[in-house]
């Protein structure tokens, strides 16, 4: 499909093929994140020539699968799986990793300028 693609191919194809193994894992009861993987690639390497079908999926998938992606995960945690020290140091990592992001920000601050460092 080299060239201008006025009616969308690419992302017609691309959807498709997302759907159609979106169905397929599910009925072999494997993994979904396999197959968007699998179709990752096969996008990756089919459309090489087209810079253009990212910029095309990327807001269906950042506004839209990143949502259901995260709703699924928060809808299906076990919170009595959590327990109390994993999550003490769940926070004291975090903490860690804004405590390293300020120094880093002090040290780098007078040659990389204010709104490189944030």
């Amino acid at each position: 499909m080299p060239g201008v693609d006025k009616y969308h191919q690419d992302v017609r194809i691309a959807f498709s093929l997302f759907f159609i193994m979106i169905a397929l894992l599910i009925n072999l009861h494997i993994d979904v994140v396999l197959g968007a993987f699998v179709v990752g690639i096969f996008i990756a390497t089919f459309f090489d020539h087209n810079k253009d079908l990212e910029h095309k999926l990327a807001p269906f998938g950042f506004g839209f699968l990143i949502t259901l992606f995260f709703v699924h995960v928060g809808s299906s945690l076990n919170l009595s799986l959590i327990s109390l020290t994993m999550l003490k140091d769940a926070i004291l990592i975090v903490l860690a990793m804004i405590f390293i992001r300020i120094v880093a920000g002090f040290v780098f601050y007078s040659t990389m300028g204010f709104k490189k460092v944030i």
